[in-house]
């Protein structure tokens, strides 16, 4: 009978620490997104005004602008292609609207792998034998 009460108190202690409370998920309040406006955006230069900016800067020193500009309206920036370009990368002008001011972004793409001569590497232990006759003998 003892047996039967302390294992049923075994049991019920095992049970007892098994079971855990149940945790309350907090409802977190939803996200709210802004609705977007079709606005017009103020831009500081005109494509033009930015263009004389790049054509009086160091950006046409050594290239020529290829293109009409794009407008980066989150960083206030009027972009350019130039030419020539330089294997890996795509060069642009970069003007800022609020300095008035131009630079090369060279937009390069990673490394640029140079030419290696193919007699660099060469095995010294493959050796081409013309006369396999020499080898007969021996």
């Amino acid at each position: 009978m003892k047996l039967v009460i302390i294992l049923l108190l075994v049991i019920a202690l095992l049970l007892a620490g098994c079971t855990q409370p149940v945790k309350k998920i907090e409802e977190k309040p939803p996200v709210v997104v802004p609705e977007v406006k079709n606005e017009t955006i103020n831009i500081g230069l005109t494509m033009d005004e930015a263009k004389l900016i790049a054509q009086a800067s160091l950006c046409t020193q050594n290239a020529t602008l290829v293109d009409n500009g794009i407008y980066n309206n989150v960083t206030g920036t009027w972009w350019f292609d130039i030419s020539p370009k330089s294997p890996g990368c795509n060069p642009a002008c970069v003007v800022n609207e609020k300095t008035k001011t131009a630079e090369i972004n060279g937009r390069c793409t990673g490394l640029v792998v140079p030419e290696i001569p193919d007699d660099l590497f060469t095995n010294p232990l493959e050796q081409s034998i013309t006369d396999l006759s020499a080898l007969e003998g021996s």
